[in-house]
């Protein structure tokens, strides 16, 4: 069994179809490479399963099968078997597979029909274990009843953040003196979130202090990563002003797609 859950008899459910959801940055992604690992390592419950295929669906861009989907998506499957070997694996051994289908927010359900069924519950793969990760309030009615368990990502416990704090750091002392620092900006609660605990840390390691607000925090931060990204391209150098320019260009290409109906707000994010 993939997850099991105790009942008022102290009874053990098997779960088949799993939704993981989590706001952006949480670890969704890194999670369902972590149970990757889990499974190589056969550590339970996942040592039950002989398969584990990990679906990327940001990098499902057209309608094909659900069969080529896991044989491109799987590095050690893709030069040796063919998607009629797919197919047998998962008629003999669907019982014993988990898919593990990562970010259904970044999903265009007109753009695959396979994966649609799959979630839906008319594929005729309907042994197969299945975990979907997604955005909070992005699963549609149309499938989320089919779940027999809803988790959520919440972020670090305090133990879990402390640890990474420490680790990053190298230093306890370190590490408490960047707490202190987050309680006295009142920006504690960021540190929770994995991806701006270590944005925070890494800005707080270059200058041993933190910027002053919120705001400067998330312009420091997006300043960084676009700094960063620039050593992708041998011809630019960072400037602050050019910066500025990449982020009025973005918001303006935002507005006019809001104008041209090709972006639509809903009340988790934008779809495009």
């Amino acid at each position: 069994m993939f997850f099991c859950i105790s009942t008022k008899q102290n009874t053990e459910v098997a779960l088949f179809f799993i939704n993981v959801s989590g706001v952006a940055g949480i670890g969704k992604t890194m999670w369902s490479k972590k149970l990757c690992h889990d499974w190589l390592q056969q550590v339970p419950p996942l040592d039950h399963f002989k398969f584990v295929f990990r679906i990327v669906l940001s990098k499902v861009n057209s309608d094909i099968p659900i069969e080529q989907v896991i044989l491109e998506q799987t590095k050690a499957f893709k030069d040796k078997y063919t998607t009629q070997d797919i197919a047998k694996l998962l008629d003999l051994y669907g019982k014993d597979t988990l898919l593990l289908i990562d970010g259904y927010d970044e999903f265009k359900r007109e753009k695959n029909e396979d994966i649609q069924k799959l979630l839906t519950n008319e594929s005729k793969y309907s042994n197969l274990t299945i975990l979907l990760t997604s955005r909070p309030e992005v699963v549609t009615s149309e499938f989320e009843n089919n779940f027999e368990f809803i988790g959520e990502l919440c972020g670090f416990t305090e133990d879990s953040r402390q640890k990474i704090m420490t680790k990053f750091l190298k230093d306890q002392t370190a590490a408490e003196t960047f707490q202190k620092e987050l309680k006295t900006k009142d920006i504690d609660d960021l540190s929770y979130h994995p991806l701006f605990c270590v944005m925070l840390l890494v800005l707080y390691q270059k200058d041993q202090s933190l910027p002053a607000t919120r705001t400067l925090i998330i312009q420091s931060i997006v300043h960084f990563i676009i700094k960063r990204n620039f050593k992708r391209y041998k011809d630019l150098k960072y400037k602050q002003t050019t910066v500025n320019e990449i982020l009025t260009k973005l918001g303006h290409h935002a507005w006019l797609s809001l104008l041209d109906s090709s972006v639509i707000l809903n009340k988790v994010g934008m779809i495009s």
